[in-house]
């Protein structure tokens, strides 16, 4: 049963069963009514979203209210070792996504999350592919630019993945701020993987109709519509 004001306009059989992993991406139309404020502003700061957004993992990602966070820290201490097999799942899966959006939040406040640094390791638009810096640095500029590459931070756990320098030291020091969630990923064998830092919304478009702002644009699976709108509007999260 869908909730009260959302339609389901189309529903279409698959040939083959839909697998964890098998979705490349999602297209989304959303209207924000009744905005309000500078309207040129606003269209400037669609264009700067266009060139990509910080790609935070969503509130979404941490259940409500944060609950799959706080389970995750009872999990690591040894409160919740009863947890099923999904759940559990859940939970580590909070424990990274915490890391990651702490290590992107530090590159924010330092203004590189979109900019390579040293020791970065990068990941290939439209993959998971990922890689340490070997081409020329105007090479790497330019598929930088043309969004080809992006920078890349941790989803923690063991393993090597290649970071290096002021990069890895910046990693670093994030993970001594949360000490147990890295503890507790690692004692569970969670295999280290890389996410990109910047999201690009592909084929963004926007109209205006009267004080309604349509936006279109099409996301990889894995990242967050809120994400993107956060970086054009307040929002606020209903219970």
């Amino acid at each position: 049963r869908l909730p009260e004001g959302l339609v389901l306009t189309d529903t279409r059989r698959a040939r083959h069963a839909i697998r964890r992993g098998g979705l490349k991406a999602n297209r989304f139309t959303i209207r924000l009514r009744d905005v309000s404020g500078d309207l040129s502003a606003i269209e400037r700061r669609l264009g700067v979203i266009a060139d990509g957004v910080p790609n935070y993992f969503g509130e979404q990602r941490f259940g409500r209210k944060g609950e799959n966070l706080a389970r995750a820290r009872r999990l690591f201490d040894g409160r919740l070792a009863d947890a099923p097999r999904f759940e559990r799942g859940l939970y580590l899966s909070a424990a990274r996504s915490q890391l990651f959006n702490r290590v992107l939040g530090e590159r924010v406040r330092r203004g590189h999350w979109n900019q390579l640094m040293d020791g970065e390791v990068v990941i290939l638009d439209g993959s998971r592919s990922w890689f340490a810096l070997e081409d020329e640095p105007a090479t790497l500029q330019r598929r930088l630019a043309t969004h080809d590459i992006h920078p890349s931070g941790p989803l923690h756990g063991i393993g090597e993945t290649a970071v290096r320098g002021e990069c890895a030291r910046l990693e670093a020091e994030v993970m001594a701020t949360e000490p147990e969630l890295a503890a507790g990923l690692e004692a569970r064998r969670m295999r280290a993987e890389r996410r990109a830092l910047r999201l690009v919304p592909r084929g963004l478009a926007w109209a205006w109709s009267d004080s309604d702002l349509e936006l279109r644009f099409e996301l990889p699976s894995g990242t967050y519509a809120t994400t993107v709108l956060r970086e054009l509007a307040a929002l606020e999260t209903s219970d």
